[in-house]
């Protein structure tokens, strides 16, 4: 059988140290001033959102200091731009759990949930999602997630990426995990699956469109390939804060962070700077790709940047004073920035803003076949019954051939006696044999009647 097409698994050398200068933690912030009342901040007009985004189907999302019920701690609010007024709305909290912090909202794909998660210092306390309504109820993905983003495959389907540790000392040697549940959108009850991990570290950027990286930052910046599942460190141990994986399809194995202290050590952006003055983007070569500097807009220092779904804009916080700053997007391609609220009042604490666009096209594959199942990360073991699963997506594809290979490709096994009709079934029964066990394992599927209109799955493991 012929691999030719079978791509390449490239094994990066993992690297390995541990930094050995004092370590400053971005889940320990300045202590800004704690409002003794909820602010009103006074915001950008839908038609302003308009001229600068090109739709007010906008959405941001950020977390406020408030008093609730004698409890002062981070609320998730969030401000829908495409109405007349645009007002914040301020979400539930879990039930008893008015006291924890809210932190890193993130909202969905089609606009309509957020995922956040709860934290005790350092300590996570839940990832949940949530629908975008004020009369809407959490709902948990894991009582010990934290940094949850979303992500959606191929083929439409929507999970959330966590991870159960915030702050990695040293990421080589693998503290925490990293996990990945399905999510069924619906209603004020979305449908949460069980954990697959994907990753023996915590990692705490998010998953790339291609399914292919994580990303993590603070102590190290480090991407993890999933098919060789060796860490990528970047900026050469340079502590950095706030990381994001990209969200655009052209570039998806890139991350932005904010710096730190000190020198950086990419290549293309080497200078030192002051602390957080750069939201910086850099791949998994090492090479910064771009720069937005906070000096360029008036403003002392970055908060909290993230990429938006729309890989032009970015949201963030423009630093007024260690207790005001302005919700702003950037415009990547124009370096032009725009503020979301217009009396510097959002921030207490962190307020980790977060920001949607109507009209991204969903990463949806358009090729004539698609992998669903196994996926990236995914275990299964020797004698279990699991049903592998694809989409046939052209109407000239009119049988489909099932391999598997349990050593990244170099030798292939057919799992069907017999092409499978694609009206008939998009899926097959595998009993996993004890000769299939393996850690460098794929699926391909191909159309019987021409072997170049074909797929791949993403690397995953099969265990005794």
């Amino acid at each position: 059988m012929s691999t030719k097409r079978f791509r390449n698994i490239a094994v990066t050398t993992a690297i390995a140290g541990l930094c050995g200068a004092l370590v400053w933690s971005c889940y320990s912030p300045t202590e800004y001033a704690s409002p003794e009342r909820e602010l009103k901040p006074q915001w950008a007009s839908k038609q302003e959102i308009e001229g600068f985004v090109g739709t007010s189907e906008v959405k941001f999302t950020y977390t406020l200091k408030t008093t609730v019920n004698g409890s002062n701690s981070p609320w998730v609010y969030f401000v829908d731009f495409a109405q007349d007024a645009p007002k914040a709305v301020r979400l539930k909290k879990p039930a008893g759990m008015d006291n924890i912090f809210a932190d890193s909202p993130l909202i969905s794909p089609d606009g309509s949930y957020v995922t956040y998660f709860l934290r005790s210092g350092n300590t996570p306390r839940g990832a949940y999602v949530q629908e975008l309504s004020p009369d809407a109820e959490p709902v948990l993905v894991d009582e010990n997630g934290g940094e949850p983003h979303w992500w959606k495959d191929s083929v439409g389907n929507v999970y959330i990426v966590y991870c159960d540790e915030l702050l990695v000392e040293n990421i080589a040697e693998g503290q925490g995990k990293t996990y990945r549940r399905p999510v069924t959108l619906g209603g004020s009850n979305p449908t949460i699956g069980s954990a697959v991990e994907l990753a023996n570290v915590a990692m705490t950027g998010g998953l790339s469109r291609d399914g292919k990286f994580l990303c993590t930052g603070y102590y190290d910046a480090a991407f993890y390939d999933l098919e060789s599942n060796n860490l990528i460190k970047i900026n050469e141990g340079v502590q950095v804060c706030n990381p994001a994986i990209s969200t655009d399809p052209n570039n998806p194995h890139e991350m932005l962070f904010l710096n730190f202290q000190g020198p950086q050590k990419l290549n293309g952006f080497t200078q030192s700077i002051e602390q957080h003055a750069a939201i910086i983007f850099a791949d998994v070569n090492n090479a910064a790709t771009n720069s937005v500097m906070s000096g360029d807009f008036g403003y002392s220092e970055w908060q909290d940047p993230d990429w938006s779904n729309h890989p032009n804009f970015i949201a963030a916080l423009g630093m007024i004073s260690t207790s005001t700053a302005d919700g702003v997007i950037v415009d990547l391609e124009e370096k032009n920035l725009l503020k979301l609220n217009r009396n510097g009042n959002i921030l207490d604490n962190t307020s980790t803003p977060s920001l949607w666009v109507s009209g991204v096209d969903d990463p949806v594959s358009n090729d004539p076949l698609a992998m669903l199942y196994p996926s990236a990360g995914d275990t299964v073991k020797v004698g279990e019954t699991v049903t592998v699963q694809w989409a046939v997506n052209s109407t000239n594809v009119s049988s489909v051939v099932v391999m598997f290979s349990s050593d990244a490709g170099k030798n292939w096994e057919q799992l069907t006696t017999r092409a499978i009709v694609p009206s008939q079934a998009t899926s097959l029964e595998w009993t996993v044999l004890p000769s299939q066990a393996g850690d460098q394992c794929f699926l391909r599927i191909y159309d019987y009647n021409d072997e170049s209109v074909e797929a791949y799955s993403d690397l995953f493991v099969v265990t005794q």
